[in-house]
């Protein structure tokens, strides 16, 4: 049993091998997870991931608070409401209304009309002309055209085009999931289409359908002569602010997210009528950019945006052009991180949260990661709003959720293999462990595997408590009986020279019974530690042949103290899968000990039968019983009871030891009860096979 414990027999260094094969295996997720992290940063876009992405950036710019002064606002907003409807009769207008409106707007810093006027008005023949009249007077009115599927683009009528400063696209392209985000500030125009639109007096090198100002950034100066450019790009550039344009390079051909400053309602409002009416203060528009646009339920256009809620569903295309000219004016435009620095910051996250879980138990690691994704959402919002940068986290916030999971799975993988090596070690060097320590019968579960290992534990500590106590049983019980045969050798070395025949009789009796005690001591010893420690197999038997042959061989013992032996046979043959040799020695021990503590004349009942999927045994005396607080300890080794009674038989204290492990290694189990003064009951159970 001491090989148990050899350096050899488990492993070198048991504790090293162990954290090295960690290590190693945290390395390797954190490798592989930091992969997987870059790969969704560079495939985001073609991955339903794009839609968390999405969620996450609306929240975060949600959380920008509304503005609170909105009359120092340099743009405003005159709408066609209800009220303007119920003031000025059914749409559509007669466009000298326009015109009319634009004499109140003669100090507006620009006006750009979002209406799209493709076509005359039989009916009022001249109001093209008074509109178009009014457009050129003002100077600095820009209006919009619509370019369709195909390029072509939608544009107001002749007399109106030839009198605008400026033309600007009003495209809104939502995303996929129909939110507008995005803004897309100039616009190339096929070859092709750019020819066809010619013959409509649209010259986009050097028509005022670009604009009317050689410094706009449409012109071939920037991007070249098929470029048009967004309705909010023609306001600035028929004014003072057009030099603000040229900070805006080719890159702003791709759609830009576009920073709502808030929620729906965020720009000043005027109703169209009452600014009409002359209801507001001359200078209300003086110096500012007034955009008039449809914002009456069924008549202008509405779409979803970052601030839509239940409440606030949609807003207007016009109040969408209006938050485009702001960012325009301040250059807040929110930019979009480089492929390389989007997985850069999802990556480093995953990395930290991986070293850290090495170093970090399971509850302050779970609490650890719950601060990274806390932080991430932090450090985005701070980007987002103070920078003007947006990073999607979508990628970092999936490599941190299952970064957790993930590696306590290969920390439970990596333990169990270590558990399942020990016990393999255990069972190949101590065969007497095999059965109870049998790893194929245990669930494939953590904490079942240390359940396992630390039974095989306590196993060794009984093993390592029994070598204690085998040494001690060596040293006294074995050792008293040589001491006594060393002493009789050396008494009849002196009877011998007196020749006296009896006590030579005497004196080879007492040598017998010391050297018989020894060999009994010896065998028990022996049989206990071969039951204990030894491989064997096991083979079907009969358990009432079994019981038969004890009860024959316990029967001349049992006469000679005129104890009766009660025995209810079966009525069925019983099988089960056992050692023959070490279950009938084991019966010998019961039933001999049954005969040998119990007063003569007395019974011991036997009985055999089954019970479900077990065989079940009972054996019951009349004798001395045992005490209560003594029946936890019965089945240890070496431990006799007893024993200040003057008639107690001699012994090993190994008899129920023995007993209690075959029945173990047999899969079984032994019960025991007992009263004083009035007898035992033991109740072998042993799984049957047939």
């Amino acid at each position: 049993m001491r090989r148990l414990w050899t350096k050899k027999n488990l492993f070198s260094n048991p504790t090293s091998a162990f954290a090295a094969q960690i290590r190693r295996d945290s390395w390797w997720v954190a490798f592989w997870l930091a992969l997987f992290v870059v790969i969704l940063s560079y495939s985001t876009p073609r991955l339903p991931l794009d839609r968390l992405d999405n969620i996450i950036y609306d929240f975060q710019l949600s959380l920008k608070s509304a503005p609170t002064n909105t009359d120092k606002s340099p743009i405003a907003l005159i709408i066609i409401d209800d009220h303007s409807l119920k003031n000025l009769g059914h749409w559509p207008w007669r466009r000298k209304i326009y015109a009319d409106l634009l004499e109140q707007l003669d100090e507006a810093k620009a006006v750009g009309i979002d209406l799209l006027f493709t076509n005359t008005n039989p009916a009022y023949p001249d109001d093209d002309k008074l509109l178009a009249e009014a457009i050129q007077t003002h100077g600095k009115v820009i209006l919009p055209v619509y370019i369709d599927r195909s390029d072509q683009l939608e544009q107001p009528i002749f007399p109106l085009v030839e009198a605008a400063a400026g033309l600007g696209f009003i495209n809104i392209q939502p995303d996929a999931d129909g939110v507008v985000r995005h803004i897309k500030l100039f616009h190339d125009l096929r070859p092709e289409v750019r020819s066809g639109q010619e013959n409509k007096r649209l010259q986009i090198n050097n028509s005022p359908s670009i604009s009317s100002k050689p410094k706009s950034a449409t012109t071939d100066e920037h991007f070249g002569s098929n470029t048009i450019s967004h309705f909010s790009a023609a306001l600035l550039s028929v004014t003072d602010d057009a030099s603000r344009l040229d900070n805006y390079g080719a890159h702003y051909k791709a759609p830009h997210l576009n920073p709502f400053i808030g929620p729906f309602g965020s720009f000043p409002t005027y109703s169209f009528a009452k600014v009409l009416q002359g209801e507001y203060p001359p200078d209300t528009f003086k110096n500012k950019y007034v955009l008039i646009g449809a914002w009456s339920s069924g008549l202008g256009d509405y779409y979803p945006t970052p601030f839509s809620s239940t409440d606030n569903t949609s807003m207007s295309g016009v109040e969408i052009l209006a938050n485009a000219t702001n960012n325009l004016l301040h250059h807040q435009w929110i930019h979009k991180a480089p492929n390389w620095l989007k997985a850069l910051a999802n990556v480093l996250p995953v990395i930290f949260i991986c070293v850290s879980l090495r170093q970090l138990s399971p509850r302050h690691a779970l609490f650890g990661t719950s601060l990274v994704i806390a932080a991430l959402f932090i450090g985005n919002w701070l980007l987002l709003h103070h920078f003007h940068l947006w990073i999607p986290i979508g990628s970092a916030l999936v490599g941190s959720i299952i970064s957790y999971p993930l590696w306590y799975w290969r920390s439970q993988e990596t333990v169990l293999r270590y558990v399942d090596k020990q016990l393999s070690e255990l069972r190949q060097h101590n065969p007497g462990l095999s059965q109870a320590l049998d790893i194929s019968e245990v669930q494939l579960t953590l904490p079942a595997r240390l359940n396992h290992l630390y039974k095989s534990i306590e196993l060794l500590r009984e093993a390592e408590q029994r070598r204690v106590e085998t040494l001690n049983f060596i040293s006294h019980d074995m050792r008293a009986p040589q001491n006594s045969i060393l002493a009789l050798v050396e008494v009849e070395r002196q009877q011998k020279k007196q020749n006296d025949a009896s006590e030579q009789e005497l004196f080879y009796q007492r040598l017998e019974h010391y050297a018989s005690n020894t060999l009994n001591l010896v065998d028990d010893f022996i049989d206990f530690a071969r039951v204990e420690s030894s491989a064997f197999e096991l083979h079907p038997l009969v358990l009432n042949d079994l019981l038969n042959q004890a009860i024959d061989d316990i029967w001349p013992i049992a006469t000679q103290k005129n104890i009766t032996i009660h025995y209810q046979e079966p009525d069925k043959t019983i099988w089960i899968q056992g050692h023959q040799s070490f279950l009938h020695r084991a019966l010998m021990n019961l039933l001999d000990n049954a005969v040998k503590y119990s007063p003569a004349y007395t019974s011991v009942f036997i009985s055999i039968s089954t019970q479900k999927d077990q065989a079940v045994i009972r054996i019951q005396d009349q004798g001395w019983g045992i005490p209560q607080e003594q029946l936890l300890h019965i089945f240890s080794a070496f431990k006799r009871f007893h024993t200040d009674y003057v008639e107690n038989p001699k012994g090993t204290g190994l008899g129920l030891a023995f007993v209690h492990t075959v029945v173990d290694r047999h899969r079984g189990r032994i019960e025991v009860e007992s009263t004083l003064n009035q007898g035992t009951i033991f109740t072998l159970y042993l799984p049957l096979i047939y």
